[in-house]
């Protein structure tokens, strides 16, 4: 099953790994994958899914549809392209 959805989140700098730079893109992979699990898109729709969902399973792009892949997930965002206010699918 796959599913696409567009979620708006924003993070407080207290949250930041580091106050300059911001987060990092495990960070956000986590929030999406932990939002994601408690939507009732999941909750109605889990007996779809063969295995439980798990960070592997949540997949981000930066605005240029460029895939943000495993091996930048201690980067932070501003490093991989992606900026204060942009959207990532």
């Amino acid at each position: 099953m796959s599913i696409s959805s567009r979620l708006g989140v924003e993070f407080s700098p207290d949250v930041y790994a580091d106050p300059e730079f911001g987060t990092n893109l495990k960070f956000l992979r986590g929030k999406v994958l932990k939002w994601f699990l408690q939507s009732q898109v999941y909750y109605l729709n889990k007996a779809d899914f063969k295995n439980e969902i798990g960070l592997d399973d949540a997949f981000l792009f930066n605005k240029k549809g460029k895939l943000l892949g495993k091996e930048k997930e201690e980067e932070f965002l501003c490093n991989i392209e992606v900026q204060t206010g942009e959207m990532i699918l």
